[in-house]
Formats: structure tokens, sequence, C-alpha cells
């Protein structure tokens, strides 16, 4: 009971901190961050998703560890396809990879407090999910340029949507497609975020979330199927335990 009111009071005050943090970041950035260096302006504004992993740990008590870090490019571009069980990776992953083009909903650039105005400035890959066909082109069409033309990495969360711990989502091949393409490697990554930032509900629990990344995978020769099949093994077969 005592840890349960805890986790309930540790919450309620994340929530309220990101809220006046989130409101004051905006009043200082609105008027000059379009103005900025792209390279610069990413820096700048993933600022906010960096705080809200740093505030999650040290009012929450969710902790994370990374493995295969070195397993990162440090240079040239990339597809990353990752399991998606919470927000927090998309924040953490951000950070992690930059600069980097998220592909994501377009609902995301209406989120309100400016939040969807700095996605907007990040260069993501936004689509339609209503409609998939569309969607998929413009993956693909928007995906290859930052890929070769910007020389920037692209993520994708290749189940389309985040799913609850122990579930396995659709695996979609647009992100497969993209890299075979594009003739990009492809890095899966693997985590357990949900555990402690369930995507349903606002209670965040206290934990250690637990990153895998494995080494790049050459997409010559294979089909989206097999590419993507080979991501879909490798990630739900690395799911940290609870």
């Amino acid at each position: 009971m005592l840890a349960t009111a805890f986790t309930f009071l540790r919450s309620v005050l994340f929530h309220l901190t990101v809220l006046i943090f989130t409101l004051c970041y905006t009043v200082i950035s609105i008027a000059f961050v379009k103005f900025i260096p792209y390279q610069s302006r990413f820096r700048y504004l993933t600022i906010w998703s960096k705080s809200l992993v740093f505030l999650a740990r040290f009012i929450c008590g969710i902790r994370y560890k990374v493995t295969g870090l070195e397993n990162i490019p440090e240079e040239g571009s990339y597809v990353v396809m990752a399991k998606h069980q919470s927000q927090w990776e998309t924040f953490f992953l951000v950070n992690l990879l930059q600069p980097i083009s998220i592909v994501c909903k377009q609902e995301l650039l209406k989120l309100p407090l400016g939040v969807g105005y700095g996605i907007s400035l990040l260069n993501p890959i936004t689509i339609n999910r209503s409609n998939p066909r569309q969607a998929l082109k413009q993956i693909q069409a928007t995906g290859i340029e930052r890929l070769q033309e910007d020389n920037m990495p692209v993520l994708i969360f290749p189940e389309g949507t985040r799913t609850a711990v122990g579930k396995t989502g659709k695996y979609a091949r647009s992100a497969a497609q993209l890299a075979i393409k594009a003739e990009k490697p492809a890095i899966f990554i693997s985590l357990n975020s949900g555990l402690c930032w369930p995507d349903k509900g606002w209670l965040k629990y206290p934990g250690l979330i637990e990153i895998r990344i494995n080494t790049p995978v050459t997409t010559a020769g294979k089909t989206a199927k097999q590419l993507t099949d080979e991501a879909q093994t490798w990630i739900e077969g690395n799911i940290p335990a609870a």
C-alpha cells in the first residue's frame, strides 16, 4: 500500500514538473528556435526530451541501461527498427541517435504547449495512418532523401504503434523496404520500457529499462519479408525479462 501511494505521488510530481518545464521551455524558445541552423536546432530542441528522461529517473526512479552502444555507426546513415512499448523510447532514442529523422503520425504535430511545433522543426517523416498506401509512399520517398541526400539515419517503429508488455504487433515491411531500396544497413533495437512507463494510464513505476542494440545488419540480397522477419525475430527474442 505504501509503495503504491509513493508511486502515485511521484507520478503526480513528475507530470506537474513536466508541464511547468514545457511551458517555460516553449515560452523561451518559440521566438527564435525556428531560425537556428538545423544541426544546432536539433540539439537544442532535444534538450526537452532529454530532460524528460532525466526527470523520469530523478523523480520516478526510472533508470536505464544500454547494451550494444558500440554497434551504432559513427558515420553514415542507416535504418533503425525498434520495439515500441511507451513514449519513453521516443524521448530517449531521439537523443541517443541524433540527429535522426523519425517516422511518426501526423497527429503528433498537433500536440499542445509547443510540443507539436517542436517536433515539426526536427524534420520528421510524418504519415497519415488512415491511408496506408500513401503512408508507405511517403516513408519511401522522404526516407530515401533523409538517408541518401541528408546522410541522416531514419527511425521506424515497425509495429506502427505502441504495444503492451508481452504483446507483439504486426511488423510492417516499410522499414525493411526503405533500407533495401536505399542500400543502407538496418539496426534492430529491443527494450522493455513498458514495465516502467506503461502505454495505458499515467502512473510511472520505478525500475530499470534495458535497451539492447544489435550489430548493423546488411540488406543486400534480402527481400523486405526476409529482413522484416529477421528484425522481428531478433527484437522479440531480445526483449529483456521483467
